[in-house]
């Protein structure tokens, strides 16, 4: 028996042993819903958690729109460089700087509410865990 500071080397290590885990691509969100729905659906915290989805689901959209633009733009800016065309680069500039600040501004107010969500996220599901921890004197 092979053993020094507490450790015992005659037993195979973890990553050896078989381990009887569900790996299916079925399992990966077992148990999602029960964490997250009730804070999308009950009115504990009222309806922020679905106002802060529905303005990050409507921030990703126009930031989409806001691409495919910039898309189109790209073409027209490069034709314009293409045909010496300095009246419509010029043009082409100010749009440029238009978008860049439309995009950089709709980038920020999703992040900062992505942001708000967690952090809202987070203090419900503490609260949560807390009062049902602390429900019947079990602590």
């Amino acid at each position: 028996h092979r053993s020094w500071v507490g450790v015992d080397f005659d037993i195979e290590p973890y990553g050896e042993q078989e381990q009887n885990q569900d790996t299916a691509f079925s399992g990966l969100f077992r148990g999602f819903w029960e964490l997250t729905g009730p804070y999308f659906t009950v009115d504990d915290p009222p309806t922020n958690g679905r106002t802060y989805l529905a303005i990050i689901f409507t921030l990703a959209a126009v930031m989409l729109y806001f691409l495919f633009i910039w898309n189109a733009w790209q073409k027209q800016f490069w034709d314009a460089f293409q045909e010496k065309n300095y009246d419509k680069f010029l043009y082409l500039m100010l749009v440029f700087i238009v978008m860049v600040i439309v995009i950089v501004l709709i980038a920020t107010y999703a992040d900062y509410m992505r942001q708000m969500l967690y952090i809202d996220w987070r203090g419900w599901l503490t609260d949560r865990y807390l009062r049902r921890w602390m429900a019947n004197h079990l602590h």
